[in-house]
């Protein structure tokens, strides 16, 4: 995994801001009816913490991965096109170019509340890059976890106020195993590429 860094000026982060000034959270919260994704309010910290912990993956989810292709998830699905937002692959489709990667599409749009998570999985049933960026209310209250899948190490990386960009490469044969958590309010965007870009 490897952030990227794009500078707060650049194109992309207004149409990011734009798109995101552009959703109505209340309305979203209350059209969250997917059968996947759902946001309780009420559901213990520490519980959640326990299934987003090392131990959870190595004893419970690598286990039995094939049953985890997705994660257990506390959040809100605000969807590709939906009435509490503008559409996202028509915002995006042509503004996501980096220098070096050809964009393919827009693959997942949630807002994470107070206490919202998604548990661990590796998005490896689809073979590009993957880039998230993700939008957060205070800084330093949710972050992006992996297991590094040369090392084996679970690396916790911490999103900054704003928005935080970083890319990895599912394939099937080396898992990048991940999840998140958010104290705070977060927004996520997913975007498949063909290949990682060596500049912005």
């Amino acid at each position: 995994m490897k952030k990227i860094d794009v500078p707060y000026d650049h194109e992309i982060i207004k149409e990011l801001d734009n798109w995101r000034e552009s959703i109505d959270l209340e309305l979203a919260l209350i059209n969250s009816d997917s059968a996947r994704h759902d946001y309780d309010s009420t559901l213990d910290k520490e519980e959640i913490m326990k299934e987003l912990s090392k131990d959870y993956l190595i004893e419970t989810i690598i286990p039995n991965e094939n049953k985890h292709d997705f994660g257990k998830t506390n959040l809100v699905d605000l969807d590709i096109a939906s009435d509490s937002h503008k559409n996202v692959s028509d915002v995006f489709e042509t503004h996501m170019q980096f220098d070096d990667m050809k964009f393919d599409r827009v693959s997942g749009a949630f807002w994470y509340p107070p206490n919202g998570y998604m548990g661990w999985h590796s998005n490896a049933d689809h073979d590009a890059y993957r880039l998230y960026a993700t939008w957060s209310e205070g800084g330093l209250n949710s972050f992006f976890r992996y297991r590094d899948p040369e090392t084996g190490a679970i690396i916790t990386s911490w999103d900054k106020k704003g928005w935080t960009f970083r890319m990895f490469n599912c394939i099937a044969e080396q898992k990048v195993w991940h999840c998140v958590y958010s104290s705070g309010s977060r927004i996520s965007l997913g975007f498949w590429y063909d290949r990682i870009p060596t500049s912005v």
